[in-house]
């Protein structure tokens, strides 16, 4: 089965020794595997909304020897998860509007200590809106390399209290916490971000659109720009 890589061994490196871990859309199962193999976690619940992935995440843990350590399970998102069966969620390879669903349709979350490491693969300010308006804390984010992509990944833990912003909110919820991230693939990313808004503030001066909308895009590729040559002068 496939090695996992620097983005999946980004998120393996946030679960917490000794938790049981729920591996939502496991595909071929590789991160869990490694996460039983490298003695990080007693137990996955792997799940998949597919049939197809989730048979070949089964041979995949057949092969491994690993099956007493891993349980598949057929169902979208967190439905098949239940309160206090779990210590950590992974959630990885999704977009983070999806992500976002996913995690809204679990109410339970909600006054749990469960820890929550998200990886979007795309629209990550969605993702972080929607946690930061629904009482969730992002603690940290990171950043890695791999194939001539940037992936990033968030942990982030239900707290229900306002999260106090040391920058305007629109621009958080483009930066998060990778503003604080040293990593080289952090300042690509945010450099990547400041790229796209700059194509968006482009779009509305062409408009004749100056309003708070451009205000806020033009703000937060200032920030970008401050945080990225804090970090990498």
């Amino acid at each position: 089965m496939p090695e996992p890589g620097p983005r999946l061994l980004l998120a393996a490196g946030w679960v917490r020794q000794g938790q049981t871990v729920a591996d939502i859309g496991t595909d071929h199962a590789a991160l869990a595997v490694y996460l039983v193999r490298a003695g990080i976690s007693p137990r996955v619940i792997a799940t998949d909304n597919k049939k197809g992935p989730l048979a070949n995440a089964a041979k995949n843990v057949e092969h491994s020897g690993l099956g007493s350590s891993i349980e598949l399970r057929l169902a979208d998102g967190l439905a098949c998860i239940e309160l206090d069966e779990c210590g950590d969620i992974v959630i990885a390879g999704m977009g983070g509007e999806l992500i976002a669903q996913i995690l809204s349709r679990a109410g339970w979350l909600r006054g749990s200590a469960v820890r929550l490491i998200l990886q979007p693969m795309s629209r990550a300010e969605t993702l972080r809106r929607w946690l930061i308006e629904n009482g969730f804390s992002i603690l940290a984010e990171n950043a890695c390399f791999e194939g001539g992509r940037v992936y990033i990944c968030m942990q982030a833990v239900y707290t229900g209290v306002p999260v106090r912003f040391a920058i305007p909110e629109f621009a958080y919820c483009h930066i998060g916490e990778l503003g604080r991230c040293a990593a080289p693939a952090a300042a690509a990313y945010l450099n990547r971000q400041a790229i796209h808004l700059g194509r968006r503030l482009s779009g509305l001066q062409r408009a004749g659109l100056q309003g708070p909308e451009a205000a806020n895009i033009k703000r937060t590729i200032e920030i970008i720009s401050e945080v990225v040559h804090a970090k990498h002068p």
